[in-house]
């Protein structure tokens, strides 16, 4: 054989070789309370009506939260969606009709109509039962987001209605082996989803989570603490029976990747002393270390960030997994692919980086007060073991994780704010106000009110320093303010929002 075609014979097995290898997108979202239109629910704010009788939850909000969600899943995959999607808050169902409803025959029976159709044109009380994943499967097939199959973490039924408000859900274009696929109850908090996924032969696992609320509360991490032995517990034991496992952690933890550094007054962590979750890469994907890693360590460090709160970013939102995941048997982590879904003139600000969380007024806007994260895997079908190369920058503790990461925001610029004395309005309680800067020179009163018209408005500083700067000019000023603020509405009242130090005027 002539060398040409000794060239020509390694070229071609090489490219099978590499065909073998398929990326997948793997997307872990918290979509803030995608509730149905039963009109059953444990909030009041996602009941058709408010309690003054207004009209509050309606089929428009529901089609304007579920399109949102899938316009922002659109951006993976070129349009197709994340192969597989961890869900956290889809409402747990008073009228849980569809436990037993295969997603293809679902899809079939609504096949001559459309999401939109079926809850602006020919809305029923049979399409009002439909829970919200259903909903929401019927959204992304319509966009063109198909071949989904799901796990949901179903909460039991008490007296009063679900024991859990939310649940989790893991969607996957992946075959979905059911008879491995279950739940995994935890104490205070939503079922975590086992679910055991098919990789081109090679099984992969997805834990969903979401743990119990309040990431600043020693006493509520004594629950977290529960959660993570639980979850601890199960891995333990799939992991005796499978060393090699391979699986993923996701979700929303209610406790950031630093939460050892940031809460001191906690005996034990929940993600470092009980799952063993750390930032050494390069110890994980030798496997010398029993630790899992939490690939938010790989990312740059002023970006870490899916939500915010009170001036700071937070990474509530964890994507953790372990060392099987670093060697070329069977699925593995694809490094540096970790991403925070931050689409601008989307799901975050143009002003700063913050999350457009969802919100019922009107017929609802936003999207959630968490920011997807994402990574990418592979699959090979290659025998041989051996370890990835890790890329730069390989994953590692610092001592800048001790630190809190401040948001930067921008001043509005000139035709991204109202005026105030320029609107000539009584009320500001309109939509085409709603959420949006209005620049405003007022008396603001002890009470951090200030009055238009014959309405008071509250003025919220969001951080200890913006209260601060705002008393001093008030005091200096006869109570005279000048402020940047973001009119919205809060638990049926009416404020301002001062976002930064720098949306005080001077």
């Amino acid at each position: 054989m002539n060398r040409l075609l000794l060239l020509a014979l390694f070229t071609f097995l090489a490219g099978s070789s590499l065909l073998a290898q398929t990326t997948y997108t793997f997307v872990s979202y918290n979509v803030e309370n995608l509730f149905d239109l039963d009109e059953k629910a444990v909030f009041e704010d996602y009941m058709p009506l408010d309690k003054d009788g207004n009209a509050q939850y309606s089929p428009e909000d529901v089609f304007n939260k579920i399109s949102n969600i899938v316009s922002v899943l659109k951006k993976y995959n070129d349009g197709k969606g994340p192969d597989v999607v961890a869900f956290a808050e889809l409402e747990s169902d008073f009228t849980p009709s569809h436990r037993n409803v295969k997603t293809k025959m679902f899809l079939e029976k609504w096949g001559n109509t459309t999401f939109k159709k079926m809850l602006l044109e020919h809305l029923n009380e049979e399409i009002q039962d439909i829970p919200s994943e259903f909903l929401l499967l019927k959204a992304l097939h319509d966009e063109g987001l198909t071949g989904y199959d799901f796990v949901i973490g179903y909460s039991e039924i008490g007296k009063k209605g679900p024991i859990n408000v939310q649940k989790n859900a893991v969607f996957s274009k992946l075959p979905i082996n059911r008879e491995k696929s279950r739940l995994i109850p935890i104490k205070g908090a939503r079922p975590i989803v086992e679910a055991w996924l098919d990789v081109n032969g090679s099984p992969l696992v997805v834990f969903a989570n979401h743990w119990k609320s309040g990431a600043g509360s020693p006493k509520m991490e004594e629950i977290r603490v529960g959660n993570a032995a639980s979850l601890h517990a199960r891995l333990s034991e799939l992991r005796k029976a499978q060393p090699d496992l391979d699986f993923i952690l996701a979700g929303d933890f209610n406790e950031s990747y630093n939460q050892h550094l940031l809460m001191k007054d906690a005996a034990v962590i929940a993600l470092r002393d009980v799952l063993k979750v750390g930032g050494n890469e390069m110890a994980v994907a030798e496997n010398k270390t029993d630790s899992l890693y939490n690939i938010w360590y790989e990312f740059s460090y002023d970006k870490r960030g899916s939500e915010a709160y009170r001036g700071e970013l937070g990474t509530l939102m964890n994507i953790i997994i372990p060392s099987s995941m670093y060697n070329e048997t069977g699925v593995f982590y694809k490094d540096n692919s970790f991403a925070v879904g931050a689409f601008v003139g989307l799901n975050v600000y143009d002003f700063a980086f913050i999350p457009k969380r969802w919100d019922s007024y009107g017929y609802g806007s936003g999207y959630s007060d968490h920011l997807p994260i994402s990574m990418q895997f592979s699959v090979t079908d290659s025998k041989k073991k051996g370890k990835l190369i890790l890329v730069e920058p390989i994953g590692k503790e610092s001592v800048k994780d001790a630190e809190k990461i401040p948001i930067e925001f921008s001043v509005p610029k000139k035709g991204e704010y109202f005026v105030l004395n320029e609107l000539n309005v009584s009320y500001l309680e309109k939509t085409e106000y709603y959420n949006q800067f209005i620049y405003c020179e007022l008396d603001l009163n002890s009470k951090n009110e200030v009055v238009i018209g014959n309405k008071k408005y509250k003025v919220y500083a969001s951080s200890k320093m913006i209260k601060e700067k705002l008393d001093i000019m008030r005091e200096a000023n006869n109570g005279k303010v000048k402020f940047f603020g973001r009119n919205t509405l809060y638990k049926s009242i009416w404020e301002f929002i001062i976002e930064s130090e720098n949306h005080i005027v001077d």
